[in-house]
């Protein structure tokens, strides 16, 4: 698969190819770089490793907003926990782009998700109180 970001992109060039105009994914990918870094400390590049983790996944525009809205529930760091659980092995990519053709919020159990990444990183912080909205 193709990604769109690339190393010489701005950060006004990686919310435009991210989001594809649609203002939810817009504010998903603004507050996964605000606050990526709070809710995963560990992560190297902070909120953008996880806006990378989206580009190789090929999640795009309306995709972005029904992973954050529907299947993640609303909450930002459940998004980030999912992905970085995909890193960690836990998670599977298709089950997160299957859950996304699904909007299936029960896809995946966050509590049980949230204790595997954390017996891993200890400094993630979940549950984190702020919205994709």
């Amino acid at each position: 698969m193709n990604t769109r970001l690339e190393l010489t992109d701005t950060p006004k060039d990686i919310l435009i190819k991210m989001s594809e105009g649609n203002p939810g994914a817009l504010m998903v990918c603004i507050n996964l770089l605000k606050y990526g870094k709070e809710i995963d400390p560990e992560a190297a590049l902070g909120g953008l490793a996880n806006v990378f983790d989206l580009d190789t996944f090929g999640i795009y525009g309306s995709d972005i907003w029904v992973l954050a809205k529907d299947v993640c529930g609303g909450r930002l760091d459940n998004l980030v926990l999912l992905l970085r659980s995909h890193q960690l092995g836990i998670t599977r990519k298709g089950e997160i782009l299957s859950a996304i053709s699904r909007t299936d919020e029960k896809a995946f159990d966050f509590v049980a998700i949230a204790e595997k990444v954390k017996s891993e990183l200890d400094s993630f912080t979940w549950p984190y109180e702020v919205g994709t909205e």
